[in-house]
This record gives C-alpha cells, structure tokens and sequence, in this order.
C-alpha cells in the first residue's frame, strides 16, 4: 500500500510531546513510523486516487495541485508548531512502507545531522520592495550630476533640450539601478552578519506577489530562536534609514524549514 510522506522529526522528541494524528490527504488519518532516531510522519492512500499514471494527469490540474498544495502546507505547519519538523516535498510518495524505511535507513547520518542544525532555530523569510516613483524622486533631488543637466537644459535650443532630456532619463535609470543594487548588497551583508545561514533566492514579478511596486532583493534566513527580537530590531533599523527613499522591508516568519531542510530521500 502506498504512503504520502509529510515530514521527519527526530523519534526523542515523542518522549515529550505524544504524536497526534490528524486528517491526511486522502481522508485517512497521518500516522508515524519510528526508523531509530528518525520518525516519518505520512499516511496511507487508496492506489486508485494516487497511482502514478493517475497522479499525472492530476498533477497538471492547478486547481486539485492547489487545493492538495494547501492541504499539505498546512499539515507541515500543524506538526512544525510541536516538533522539529523536515518537511518533504510536496506529493511525495512511496510505494510502500519498507521503501521508506529502506531511504530512511540509508540517510539516517544525514537526516540526524541536519536535526543537529536546526535545532533551536526558526526560518525566517526577508523580502524588499521599492516604489519606483518616491525612489527617483529622492534620487533626483539628491544628484549633482542630474542637478547639473537640468542647469544646462535651461540654456539649450528646443531641440538640444530634447535629447538632453534623454541622457538625463538614462543617467537617472542607470544611478537608480546602481543604488539599487547597494541597497540590495547592504541588506544581504547585513543579514549574513546577523543570521546563522542567508539563502538569497530569485526576486518575484508583481504578477506573482500582486503588488504594484518592484522587489528588488528576497532571501531566507536561518535564526537561533532566542535571537528573534534582535532580528526584527536590525530589520526595523534598516528600514528606517531607507524608508525615506521608498525602500520597504518586510519579514515573515517562522516558517517550517522549507529551505534549510533539504532532504535527498528518493521517492520509489
């Protein structure tokens, strides 16, 4: 019988906390599976919901891949809040128990590392964003090298005027840009200095974030959970010295170790 595989946690932490069992994805109940020192936790599914071919064609439905997405979060979060919790991916599935076993076995060393790792951490989410107009505004007031051009603009023929005008649009982009990326390096260096691990990851469109202005830097950081205050402080004192230019910085978290806890095990 297949199983859907949610997560690891390290088998002591049962000692304290019992597992408790709660609606998986096929509408049987999670359960656990101890592998010394590693526990699965995962559930049982029917092979004519979940067999491989069927899956496929699932898989290419958004709306079963959201709904199901979102059931597997939440899951991950509900054991997260008790545990010390590997999430696996999402939909990952084995063909049977001992196929679990078998991986789990084999990466044991691996697994219980990584539990060394994150123990008593929190992973923490860092995203910034500018508004494009209030930053060139700044910016333009702020450039002697813009101050300058708008000087010589009011000496110029009409048609000088206009393509000065150009050159002015293109050194105020490419100062923007620089400054940008300044701003970005300052945030990143700040955060390797402050956090246990950073992980910078690729910037989203505002289709994707729905928001009508640009981010321009997005990382997860890696915390010892008794440095959360300090962590929000060095945020907070960034974002006012850059608020003034359109600078915004937003922090989530905890989150379950999404991005830290990056497990090998094979599906079969």
């Amino acid at each position: 019988m297949s199983i859907y595989l949610y997560g690891l946690l390290p088998t002591n932490e049962l000692e304290y906390s019992p597992f408790y069992a709660v609606k998986g994805i096929d509408r049987n109940k999670t359960c656990y599976e101890n592998v010394e020192k590693v526990t699965a936790v995962f559930c049982y599914l029917r092979e004519e919901e979940f067999d491989e071919s069927v899956l496929k064609e699932k898989m290419d439905n958004p709306k079963w891949v959201h709904k199901h997405a979102v059931h597997h979060h939440e899951i991950i979060v509900t054991y997260s809040k008790n545990y010390l919790f590997l999430p696996s991916k999402f939909c990952t599935i084995y063909s049977s128990i001992e196929k679990l076993r078998e991986d789990l076995l084999n990466e044991q060393d691996n697994i219980v590392s990584l539990f060394e790792q994150l123990k008593e951490k929190e992973e923490w989410n860092v995203k910034m964003y500018y508004d494009k107009s209030k930053f060139f505004k700044v910016l333009e007031r702020q450039s002697k090298a813009i101050q300058n051009m708008r000087d010589e603009l009011k000496v110029l023929s009409p048609g000088k005027q206009f393509f000065m005008k150009k050159k002015q649009e293109q050194l105020l982009e490419n100062e923007a840009q620089a400054e940008l990326r300044l701003i970005s390096q300052v945030l990143e260096n700040t955060l390797k200095n402050s956090t246990v691990d950073n992980l910078p990851r690729k910037n989203w469109s505002k289709n994707a974030t729905g928001r009508n202005v640009d981010m321009i830097y997005n990382s997860t950081s890696l915390i010892p959970n008794d440095s959360r205050k300090k962590f929000e402080l060095i945020i907070k004192e960034f974002r006012q010295k850059y608020e003034e230019k359109g600078i915004i910085v937003e922090i989530s978290g905890p989150w379950p170790f999404y991005h830290f806890a990056s497990l090998d095990c094979r599906k079969t």
